[in-house]
């Protein structure tokens, strides 16, 4: 059996969203995501016309789809809300302990770095956030939660992110882990 070799767009927008997660925006080069992902020279602007900004609207849209992707899948089961956010923190720490403190949260590393001077990036990343925190609010409810707390457990989980990268250590998420239980009720 073969396998086949993922879409050049979709090695465009992995690539892209593993280099600005480690290192922000502006200091990844097209050459550089080219490299990465294996793709020819021209394909960056035959799939995204618009160029890096273009690829990074795409690798905004296709983490925050997968990000709610998640959440809707544990509204579907009703986990209950302290289950989940338990899960989103440990998940969390695995991913960046497992890139050795490399990556950082995609929005907040994005949203650090070209609010307010890019605006399409701003408008997306803004949408995202949006997205996100009703997807969230939606699998705390479904699980018994305050879904009013979304926004709040998603900033505790940005936060624990950055402190982990900066100490490199996993203990910010097990602090934020359990101000995110008491939250959410």
């Amino acid at each position: 059996m073969t396998t086949e070799r993922p879409k050049t767009s979709n090695r465009l927008v992995k690539a892209a969203l593993e280099l600005f997660q480690m290192r922000g925006y502006h200091a990844v080069g097209v050459a550089e995501i080219l490299e990465r992902s294996g793709c020819p020279k021209g394909s960056l602007y035959h799939h995204f016309p618009g160029g890096k900004a273009a690829l990074a609207v795409a690798a905004i849209d296709w983490l925050a789809a997968d990000i709610v992707r998640h959440f809707d899948e544990s509204a579907d089961k009703s986990s209950p809300a302290a289950t989940m956010v338990g899960v989103l923190f440990r998940q969390s720490a695995d991913w960046v302990t497992g890139t050795g403190y490399a990556s950082g949260a995609l929005f907040s590393v994005m949203a650090q770095e070209v609010v307010p001077q890019e605006a399409e990036l701003t408008a997306r990343l803004g949408q995202a956030y949006v997205d996100v925190t009703r997807a969230c609010a939606r699998a705390l409810a479904a699980g018994g939660g305050d879904p009013d707390m979304a926004g709040p457990v998603l900033a505790l989980l940005d936060g624990a992110v950055a402190q982990a990268r900066a100490q490199m250590s996993p203990v910010p998420f097990q602090a934020a882990e359990a101000a995110a239980i008491r939250l959410v009720g």
